[in-house]
């Protein structure tokens, strides 16, 4: 009895593996030049990232292969409405709602959360814009920021733009900002592996949005296996141990 049950067992494990071989896809995966740690790094860094790290296990689970490739992003953009690119990883549909090809998104992974930062001694609480008045802010360029961009434009917030949130994060510690906001988890990574980042300090939240992966639409009929992976890693807590490992 034990003997078939064991073959019988056996035969439904070589089954459910077959089957999702058959629907397996080989899917590239947009990750842009320069890097942008700890979420993705530049090409040849031998660091992998919380998206490779992410996508690795969601190949192990759905059974999908994914082959990560560099590009400018307005390359990328291009790239991606041409059906070239099938996958951007931590994107909300906000941020493309403008874009060719919008896509298809994935369930949701986690959040993207931006803080506000401070040199050591110089923290307060930030719940407004009002809490900033008079103070010079480092941004990162063309990014969004719900709540404060009224503050920005009228100058009551002095805006002051980085390229990266490495020279971002230089400014801050150069005593040229009275503070920042930052992407949380590149500021955590940095004050990690950089002793000239430990004096900073991680204050309030100022924004947060669900992120997920936008899948071009010729592709769209892995949205489901890759939900079903996201779901699974939730549960058993492997996407909270990735992030984690660069915290």
């Amino acid at each position: 009895m034990f003997k078939k049950i064991r073959c019988l067992f056996v035969a439904l494990t070589m089954s459910l593996t077959l089957s999702s071989s058959l629907f397996a896809e080989t899917l590239k995966v947009v990750l842009y030049d320069g890097g942008s740690p700890p979420l993705f790094f530049a090409k040849g860094d031998s660091n992998t990232g919380v998206y490779v790290d992410l996508l690795n296990e969601i190949g192990k689970v759905s059974g999908h292969q994914f082959e990560f490739v560099h590009y400018p992003t307005k390359r990328a953009m291009l790239l991606f409405d041409e059906g070239e690119i099938h996958v951007e990883p931590g994107i909300n549909p906000v941020w493309r709602s403008g874009s060719k090809v919008p896509g298809k998104f994935t369930a949701a992974f986690a959040q993207a959360e931006d803080v506000v930062v401070f040199q050591n001694g110089k923290a307060k609480p930030v719940k407004s814009a009002d809490d900033l008045a008079g103070s010079k802010v480092g941004t990162i360029k063309g990014f969004f920021y719900p709540g404060y961009m009224d503050a920005f434009k009228s100058k009551k917030i002095k805006r002051q733009d980085s390229q990266s949130e490495e020279k971002l994060m230089l400014k801050m510690v150069s005593g040229r900002l009275d503070a920042m906001f930052i992407r949380k988890e590149a500021v955590q990574y940095r004050i990690k592996i950089d002793e000239q980042f430990k004096g900073l300090v991680i204050g309030d939240a100022i924004g947060a949005a669900d992120i997920m992966f936008r899948v071009h639409p010729s592709k769209a009929s892995v949205v489901e296996s890759i939900n079903s992976a996201i779901e699974q890693l939730k549960a058993n807590g492997k996407i909270d141990e990735i992030y984690s490992k660069y915290r």
